[in-house]
């Protein structure tokens, strides 16, 4: 059993910019584009989701995205966090109702409905003290900003790597 999520990425003028909040060597060590995860799933076989990522992929829609405030959740994940707007809660949901009929919601039910928002992680301290340092840090110094989401993403969680990506190009109106 394996781990993968479904992300929504930033574009190019949104990575720069996000780059001005990033402060997690995790994030850039191991390469991983800023996004927004629309959704967790455990699947024994990897062909099997990545059949269901190819087809969802093509429904999923660009995105014009506005990041508005800073936040830190409990673990010391310390993050952006964007507006939902009506397209982005589409293309949540047109991910998670396809997925969650064939595969276990992963991340301990973080992406299900009644939990998920919109966020892209920009930094990890698990030190108390350090995270809250760099977070207060952040708020002082964040500006509101938009970018778009051009391109989504199939990712194996545990090592992460991204699988398969697909240009976001439905146009749903």
């Amino acid at each position: 059993m394996a781990l993968y999520s479904v992300l929504l990425e930033l574009d190019n003028k949104g990575v720069i910019k996000l780059f001005d909040y990033i402060c997690s060597e995790f994030i850039i060590t191991n390469g991983i584009r800023p996004n927004i995860n629309i959704g967790a799933f455990i699947c024994e076989r990897e062909s099997v989701i990545m059949d269901y990522y190819s087809g969802i992929s093509q429904f999923l829609e660009p995105v014009r995205i506005m990041f508005d405030s800073a936040g830190m959740f409990e673990n010391g994940t310390i993050y952006l966090r964007a507006e939902l707007s009506d397209k982005l809660k589409s293309n949540y949901y047109k991910a998670y109702a396809t997925l969650s009929k064939h595969f276990d919601a992963g991340f301990n039910g973080k992406y299900l409905p009644s939990r998920w928002f919109p966020y892209v992680t920009v930094g990890y301290e698990p030190c108390p003290a350090e995270a809250d340092e760099l977070f207060l840090h952040l708020s002082k110094n964040f500006t509101p900003f938009e970018c778009d989401l051009r391109t989504s993403a199939l990712a194996r969680c545990e090592p992460y790597k991204v699988i398969a990506r697909a240009p976001l190009v439905f146009d749903g109106t």
